[in-house]
C-alpha cells in the first residue's frame, strides 16, 4: 500500500503535546518516513496545544490561523445554511456572532447539526430553538434577550 500524498491528521494534540499518547520514538519514525516521501502531512491542533522542542524539530512549518472576527462570524453564520433550507425569522444572527467565538468549521458543523435536528423532528423551518439545542449539546450557552409582549386584559 502506498502512503497518501496528502495526509490530514485532525486532533493531532492527542498524539502531540504534554499529554500525547504516542511515544517520542514512534513520532520520530512516523515523521522520518513521511519526510522521505514526496508527501505533505498536516496536523490540526487547538491553539492551546504546546509542543516540546523535540516535537517542533520534527515539523517544518507551523501555521497559526486566527479566529474569525465578530463581523466575519456574522457572515459565516448567515452563509452556513443552503438557500433551500427554510429559516425562521427568530434566528438572532448578531447574538450568535457576538457571543460565540467559534471557528468557521465549528459554525459549519453546528449549522449542519441544527439542520439534521430540525429535519429529524420534521420542523417546517429551522429556528433558533434548533440552534440552541445543538449548542447546548456542545456545552455552549447563548444568552438571549427576551422580547417583552404587552398583555391586554379584557373585562
Amino acid at each position: 500500500m502506498q502512503a497518501p500524498t496528502v495526509l490530514l491528521i485532525e486532533s493531532a494534540h492527542l498524539w502531540l503535546g504534554r499529554s500525547g499518547k504516542l511515544g517520542a520514538v514512534a513520532l520520530h519514525q512516523f515523521f522520518a518516513q513521511r519526510h522521505c516521501l514526496p508527501t505533505l502531512t498536516l496536523l490540526s491542533v487547538p491553539p492551546t496545544c504546546t509542543l516540546s522542542a523535540e516535537q517542533r524539530s520534527l515539523i517544518a512549518d507551523i501555521l497559526t490561523f486566527p479566529l474569525p472576527s465578530e463581523s466575519d462570524r456574522l457572515k459565516l453564520w448567515k452563509c452556513a445554511f443552503p438557500a433551500q433550507v427554510p429559516l425562521a425569522k427568530d434566528i438572532d444572527w448578531k447574538a450568535l456572532a457576538k457571543q460565540l467565538v467559534l471557528t468557521g468549521g465549528e459554525i459549519g458543523a453546528i449549522a449542519q447539526e441544527a439542520m439534521f435536528y430540525a429535519a429529524a423532528i420534521e420542523a417546517p423551518k429551522l429556528a433558533m430553538t434548533h440552534l440552541l439545542y445543538v449548542l447546548s449539546q456542545r456545552g455552549k450557552i447563548l444568552k438571549l434577550k427576551l422580547k417583552r409582549r404587552s398583555i391586554v386584559k379584557t373585562p
